[in-house]
This record gives structure tokens, sequence and C-alpha cells, in this order.
């Protein structure tokens, strides 16, 4: 009996694909409802980004951009390429996490764009995963290679096995 399997990369592919598309869809929607006239520029930031992405029940869209960047980063069998990824991931949920506190939008670090009153916490846990993520570089990098190098072992295994059955 053969075993077929489909390839972890596809997986991954097909997920940071709906992933991306479900965020960037949200991102759209909320911003073409909100930026009706145009001229709410904060208004649709704070609604994208903002508690739950609006009327978003599981999270603003930068978490499933994150989480669909990430994927393709797996999918794409290169080591650097997917830690990219997962910094990009850490990055963009701390963003997210960061419009998502209290409400409390008061502060304009750069004129058009409100941004929340406080750094602490969520920032500050973003920048030491991140710091994390940069000092574990070299293994988390190793780990990667080795995984793709055994999938890749096992990929010309079972094509050369089955070759030879031929």
């Amino acid at each position: 009996m053969l075993h077929k399997s489909v390839p972890f990369t596809v997986l991954f592919r097909v997920a940071g694909i709906l992933f991306l598309v479900f965020g960037l869809y949200h991102a759209y929607t909320v911003a073409s409802v909100t930026l009706g006239g145009g001229e709410d520029i904060p208004g649709t930031l704070i609604a994208i980004l903002g508690p739950f992405g609006g009327d978003f029940p599981y999270g603003a869209p930068l978490i499933y951009i994150a989480f669909g960047l990430f994927c393709l980063g797996l999918s794409s069998t290169r080591a650097k390429l997917a830690y990219w990824g997962l910094q990009l991931a850490c990055w963009l949920t701390g963003l997210n996490l960061w419009y998502q506190q209290h409400n409390e939008i008061t502060v304009h670090l750069i004129p058009p764009f409100a941004t929340p009153t406080t750094f602490w916490p969520q920032m500050v846990i973003t920048l030491l995963c991140s710091l994390l993520l940069l000092a574990l570089y070299i293994p988390i990098i190793r780990l990667l290679n080795k995984l793709y190098e055994v999938i890749d072992e096992q990929a010309t295994g079972e094509t050369g096995h089955e070759q030879k059955r031929l």
C-alpha cells in the first residue's frame, strides 16, 4: 500500500495564505466602513488595531497577518526566512496587544496617528521576546536547518524507495 501524505510546506502555505487574506480582508472592511468620508484617519487606525479589532470577535487583523506571515516563512523551508517570519509575527502581535489597552488612546506620536498612553507591559514584553529570539538566533537557525534536512531526507528517501520498487 502506498502511504501518500500532503507535505507540511503545502499545509503551512495554505494556512498562511488563508490567515493573511482573512486579516487583510478584515482590515479593509473596517477601514472602508470607518473611513467613509476619508477624514477620520486616527479613528480608522483605532478601529482596525483597537480592542478586538473593532467588531471583530477574535482579535485585530494584525494577529492573523502575523500568523499568516509566520506560516508562509515556515513553508519556505529556509531557516533564515522562517526565523524572520517569527520575529515579524512577534512584533505584529505586540503591536496588536499594544493597541488593545483599555481604549486609552490619547498620545499622538505621529500627528495623524493616535497611540496608546502607556508603553508598559505589552511593548516591553514584545521587546523582551524579540531580544530573546535574537539571543537564540544561532540555535533556532540550527534547529530549523536540521528540521528541514530531516524532512528533505524523508522526502527523497520515500521517492527513492518507490523508484527502487518499480
